[in-house]
């Protein structure tokens, strides 16, 4: 979503809680990587579904549920919105 200093400042965090580099270096096509469980696929779909779109397509919530229980759905859903609240306050303050 454009916000450069919010992925840079986090990456040394993933990378230090046990997120591979060839994981951070397949985000940008994390769809067509084979680096990522169908746990963590399902946690990007939704992902990029409330960032770019808002509106989470039915199929890819169902997938979420799929592996997460209701209150890790919630929390998982907080901190994408969380996160995006941050990343859009940084990009319209110009900070990077």
């Amino acid at each position: 979503n454009g916000a450069e200093y919010e992925y840079r400042a986090h990456v040394p965090f993933a990378l230090k809680d046990g997120v591979s580099q060839e994981q951070i270096d397949a985000l940008p096509g994390w769809q067509l990587s084979k680096t990522f469980d169908d746990r963590e696929r399902a946690v990007l779909a939704y992902t990029d579904s409330m960032t770019r779109g808002i509106r989470v397509p039915d199929p890819i919530f169902t997938e979420v549920r799929r592996h997460f229980d209701d209150r890790e759905v919630v929390e998982l859903t907080a901190t994408i919105a969380g996160y995006n609240l941050v990343s859009r306050f940084l990009v319209a303050m110009q900070i990077d």
